[in-house]
């Protein structure tokens, strides 16, 4: 008899060895040059990542205009520390995809009590972790991908504490908590509110366990928040992304809910319309059914008054939903089980125009031209910001051209520290505290004079900078194209 448990993780792994593997080979060596599924907040993650191999160099760096959470920003420092080939990135999202759905699969076993080679809700959790419409953002530089999968992997040696009482447990769990957190911030709800259940669930026979729970919270909060203030405080930054700004008690969201939960949840709203005969139990005395009930309400109604429409949100409560629902549905009919099966598969070829907001007058049917079809058949691509050598780039590279101010100020950032890297900090020493110049060239800001200051150059706008500041043109230095380009630019102008 085939073992479905062992088929379906041998078919995860496959896929989420192929999903790192066409990362890497959509980076082509370079990946904010060449990855072609970037969205605005992805050159964020990617530039400052480089941003920080630089900081502590001593390089004059501009000030961050959003700093973004750092568990993720370390891992795409360390990428581009080994070759900016993607390698890194493509372990990460291979390992999330990989702990997603092992993660879920176990909480479901754990409330079955069992661990049957051919469970029903195997093929449906290894579906809803690869294949599934709403992993639809996992080809874009998002950290969310990561963020899920550890604190489910926090949840689930959370539970295995709360079971057994092991102190590893304990500590392994704690610490995945607070790298979740440090990944999104959103993404250390579920720890604590398991542990805020768990606290209540042994209040009554139990207090010093429940009081044990409840410190943990304090703890893991306090380590957490500490860990966010030094991050803040150490690199110098404009803004921090404003996680619960746009919350607001509205229903202006409703449409927008409406169309996308309605696709992404409808195996499950089908499943149950045809299928209403079979078992459904839900336990209240379980931490597992109880933590994934409220981790669904919480999480949905932080996703519905929050005022912006991305479907992506749905994916923070997609696991726990579907962890409820495998945990209180009980079916011993194979045919029912296919079922489910089959009703995730529809989904997968039904396709809206836009998976971030998706609108059923805009679905179709299709094969071959869904999120997965599409990343697995895209081709590495050349936004040609290798060739630029100032932050507008001459106002020439069609990129930046038809992108938006967030960007460009960030690929702004981006060539800039690009550019670093072929700075000599010696020649910038040899002129310190001197006026210098290129060869006249084409009249552009480069031709102008620039005073060395901290081992970084700044523009001089006006001549009368330097009166005020008892310096005489005439000693100004004529240096090469070269040796200017080799002294980092401090983007702040010098103005009278």
């Amino acid at each position: 008899m085939m073992n479905l448990r062992l088929f379906t993780t041998i078919f995860v792994v496959l896929f989420a060895t192929n999903f790192g593997a066409q990362f890497v080979f959509l980076a082509h060596g370079d990946v904010i040059n060449n990855y072609p599924f970037i969205s605005p907040d992805g050159f964020d993650w990617y530039t400052e990542g480089i941003y920080l191999t630089q900081f502590f160099s001593g390089v004059t760096l501009p000030e961050l205009p959003v700093l973004r959470p750092p568990l993720f920003v370390f891992l795409t420092a360390l990428d581009f520390i080994l070759g900016n080939k993607g390698f890194v990135i493509a372990i990460v999202y291979a390992f999330s995809i990989f702990c997603t759905y092992f993660c879920s699969l176990k909480l479901v076993d754990v409330m079955h009590g069992r661990a049957e080679k051919n469970s029903w809700y195997i093929v449906p959790l290894a579906i809803s972790a690869t294949i599934y419409p709403l992993n639809f953002f996992k080809p874009f530089l998002l950290a969310d991908s990561l963020a899920v999968a550890l604190s489910l992997a926090s949840v689930l040696l959370l539970v295995k504490h709360y079971t057994s009482s092991e102190k590893h447990h304990l500590a392994l769990s704690s610490t995945l908590a607070i790298l979740a957190g440090l990944t999104q911030t959103y993404a250390l709800i579920p720890f604590l509110a398991s542990c805020a259940i768990a606290a209540l669930l042994l209040f009554k026979s139990d207090k010093k366990r429940a009081l044990h729970f409840i410190t943990l919270i304090f703890v893991v909060s306090f380590i957490f928040i500490i860990l966010i203030a030094i991050w803040r405080g150490v690199l110098p930054h404009g803004t921090t992304p404003k996680n619960f700004d746009l919350l607001s008690f509205s229903i202006r969201m409703s449409e927008f809910y409406l169309n996308t939960w309605s696709y992404y949840f409808l195996p499950l709203i089908v499943f149950f319309i045809l299928c209403r005969k079979y078992s459904i139990t839900t336990s209240t005395s379980s931490l597992i059914s109880l933590s994934s009930a409220s981790l669904v309400l919480l999480l949905g109604t932080l996703a519905f008054f929050y005022q912006w429409p991305d479907a992506r949100f749905t994916f923070y409560l997609w696991p726990w939903l579907l962890i409820l629902f495998f945990s209180s549905v009980h079916i011993k009919s194979v045919k029912a089980s296919y079922l489910f099966v089959i009703l995730m598969a529809v989904v997968v070829v039904i396709v809206p125009a836009n998976y971030w907001e998706p609108t059923w007058k805009s679905m179709h049917i299709s094969s071959t031209h869904n999120w997965l079809a599409n990343y697995f058949s895209a081709s590495p691509i050349d936004r040609k910001l290798n060739d630029c050598k100032d932050s507008d780039c001459g106002g020439k590279n069609e990129f930046l051209n038809n992108s938006d101010q967030y960007i460009h100020r960030t690929i702004n950032i981006y060539i800039q520290l690009r550019q670093n890297l072929l700075m000599d900090p010696k020649i910038a020493q040899k002129y310190e505290g001197k006026i210098v110049h290129r060869p006249w060239f084409d009249g552009s800001k480069d031709d102008g004079w620039y005073f060395v200051s901290k081992g970084a150059r700044q523009w001089i706008t006006d001549g009368k900078w330097l009166e005020k500041n008892g310096f005489d043109q005439k000693n100004n230095i004529e240096i090469s194209a070269k040796e200017l380009n080799a002294i980092p630019e401090n983007p702040e102008p010098l103005k009278p």
